[in-house]
Formats: structure tokens, C-alpha cells, sequence
């Protein structure tokens, strides 16, 4: 995904209530699509719920889903590969260290 300064995403915040009702809802939907090919491309999970979406999909036809089955199949629906529940739990249970390590 592309990243973006804090200043140019707090001026893109102040400039969308100024947008037209047309222009915010083709931004909304050129957001939603980028978040939807991101996880489809870097998420096996989300590869399967979502190879059957239209092209032109909208909110509604994404597919719910719940804790129990992301809890299920937790290592292939984070969109970063690094990151395992098994190297989750160990950070969960580690004291916390006022150093910050």
C-alpha cells in the first residue's frame, strides 16, 4: 500500500467534506478496492474468501466473517507473512519492560 506524510493525509482529511457527494463516493470505492486487492494479494485467507468478487464489487458483497474463523486459519489471514500467532502469544506473555525493549 502506498504511504503517505501525516501532513498530506491530515490535508486529504480536510479536503474530503469539501468534495462533492459523486467524487467522495468514487473515493470510497478506490479505497475499498485497494484495501480488498491488498489482502487478496498478501493474505491466503482473504485469496479464497475473495476470489469470487465481481470486478466491480461494492461493500455489500464482501463475504462476513468472524473471530472464530480468522481464529481458525490465524496464520494465513494476516496480510504481513511475518507475523505467526504463535510469535503473538510469545509477545503477549512477555513482561513488559519500561526500556522498551
Amino acid at each position: 500500500m502506498k504511504k503517505i506524510s501525516l501532513l498530506k493525509a491530515i490535508k486529504l482529511c480536510s479536503d474530503y467534506p469539501k468534495l462533492d457527494l459523486l467524487k467522495r463516493k468514487k473515493l470510497q470505492d478506490d479505497k475499498l478496492k485497494n484495501i480488498v486487492n491488498y489482502a487478496k494479494a498478501n493474505s491466503p485467507y482473504y485469496a479464497k474468501l475473495y476470489s469470487r468478487l465481481p470486478a466491480d464489487f461494492s461493500l455489500s458483497d464482501l463475504p462476513p466473517i468472524n473471530k472464530q474463523a480468522l481464529m481458525e486459519d490465524w496464520n494465513n489471514w494476516p496480510t504481513d507473512r511475518n507475523v505467526t500467532l504463535e510469535d503473538i502469544n510469545t509477545f503477549m506473555h512477555k513482561p513488559f519492560d519500561k526500556t522498551g525493549e
